[in-house]
């Protein structure tokens, strides 16, 4: 039901649709995308070079978006980002909080809450970005020295 998607409408009388919005409209429309089954396996993109300013972070944001963004699939992207300079986690900033990084979790230096696992602390270290499907596991410049 439309009424139930909250779309804003601006000053201009111009509506303005989010990418949520989109998706639910599809959801609405019928228009559903493909479930992962059990059965799939995990698909692994390496983007890697040892030069610098050759193109991997706007290859991985372009991918990435591109990816998550498919109406047909949408893919759930996690990005594990691991430039020292942190230049992925630029591209979808965190919440206003400091964020759980790799490095913090290759040191093991954080402590469990009570009940909680090693794989739920690694699961919501991963940030959520304003793409819906995006999630980002940020580096920091203190994680590689």
């Amino acid at each position: 039901d439309f009424d139930t998607i909250n779309i804003k409408k601006g000053a201009n009388g111009h509506y303005a649709y989010t990418l949520a919005n989109i998706f639910a409209m599809a959801d609405v429309l019928g228009v559903n995308a493909d479930q992962r089954k059990s059965s799939d396996k995990l698909q692994v993109i390496v983007i890697n070079s040892l030069k610098g300013g050759c193109g991997k972070t706007t290859s991985l944001v372009n991918i990435a978006a591109a990816l998550a963004t498919t109406n047909i699939k949408r893919y759930r992207i996690g990005i594990i980002d691991l430039d020292p300079q942190g230049s992925s986690s630029s591209f979808f900033p965190s919440n206003d909080h400091e964020p759980i990084t790799v490095g913090d979790l290759m040191r093991d230096c954080i402590e469990l809450d009570e009940g909680e696992t090693w794989k739920d602390l690694v699961s919501n270290s991963f940030e959520e970005t304003h793409i819906p499907n995006i999630r980002v596991l940020p580096s920091g410049m203190d994680d590689f020295y």
